[in-house]
């Protein structure tokens, strides 16, 4: 039976055809994004683009055995998106911490970069300080 509205309501009716519904298309992820932005490998893992990211490190410094940076690969992956807990039985939320909070265009962001400068230049000074060694340790 049909539903009698008052009079005073204007809304319009409007037919479905077909008889199913069809959902709004899904936009690019920020993730996906970050990929297509960037040409450096860790913003690449950062969105978990694994394979274009050792394409990358393939073609740009030569590397072919990717085994050795499995355990920095997943550090890496993990640090790029942050996990919400929801209400209980339900999947949680995934956020991804931009580069620049100041960016108004989603469509120009990166992922935000977690060393700090001191840490940098402490790895800097440490491999400055093998090479005029002439060792060759791992940093």
């Amino acid at each position: 039976e049909d539903l009698e509205l008052p009079p005073d309501l204007d809304i319009a009716v409007t037919a479905v055809t077909g008889g199913s519904y069809n959902p709004p298309a899904i936009g690019t992820s920020t993730a996906k994004r970050w990929a297509d932005n960037s040409q450096f490998a860790v913003d690449h893992l950062m969105a978990g683009s694994v394979d274009s990211a050792m394409r990358l490190l393939d073609d740009q410094v030569g590397v072919v055995d990717f085994s050795p940076y499995k355990s920095l690969f997943m550090q890496v992956m993990g640090r790029g998106a942050v996990c919400l807990p929801g209400i209980p039985c339900q999947a949680p939320m995934f956020a991804y911490p931009p580069r620049n909070l100041n960016e108004n265009a989603p469509k120009n962001t990166l992922p935000r970069k977690f060393i700090k400068l001191t840490e940098l230049v402490e790895q800097l000074q440490v491999g400055y300080q093998l090479t005029t060694q002439g060792s060759s340790r791992r940093l």
